[in-house]
């Protein structure tokens, strides 16, 4: 519901409960969007490719669940920091803050260290890890057509890490 934290619990609903709602609400939000952002794709594709048949518009349909992923890890990142902040506007720009710190944080770890597992567990990276860019083969680079399977397992860490703590803080944290 649209209603405050403590207005929530105040109506009755544990803390737990609150929690499990916000999770729940990600899960369906990300659910909605990936269903809406699929359908889009099929319509603009089937509108202004030349005929193909069926199943060539359904290959590597895997990347739909990678998109799906990619949605409830930032949608998880960000409710971790609105509990933990407990100002939009802070939590907004500490979100881009620790975007730019995570890609810079992972190249240092990555690059000149030399440790490139290291630096895909952090959460900005493995999020973007999932599927690569598409945008790189119009400059005629070799892209990568698969699901990382890697990247996805470490996502998934990262949610349900994101989602424990948040749900710490909730329980702990008087509302």
């Amino acid at each position: 519901s649209l209603k405050t934290a403590r207005q929530n619990v105040i109506d009755g609903l544990s803390k737990s409960e609150f929690a499990f709602s916000k999770i729940f609400f990600i899960i369906f939000m990300a659910l909605g969007l990936t269903i809406l952002t699929t359908l889009i794709c099929l319509v603009f594709g089937a509108i202004f490719s030349p005929s193909m048949p069926m199943g060539i518009m359904f290959e590597n349909v895997d990347f739909i669940f990678g998109y799906f992923i990619h949605l409830i890890q930032s949608m998880t990142f960000g409710m971790l920091l609105a509990v933990l902040i407990r100002r939009p506007g802070v939590a907004v720009v500490v979100s881009f803050g620790y975007y730019w710190f995570d890609w810079l944080a992972s190249s240092i770890v990555t690059f000149p260290m030399k440790l490139t597992f290291l630096g895909s567990l952090f959460p900005v990276k493995s999020q973007f890890g999932i599927i690569d860019s598409p945008f790189l083969k119009f400059g005629f680079m070799k892209v990568n057509t698969d699901l990382n399977l890697d990247a996805l397992a470490i996502s998934i860490g990262w949610i349900v890490i994101h989602c424990l703590l948040t749900h710490f803080l909730i329980k702990k944290r008087n509302l």
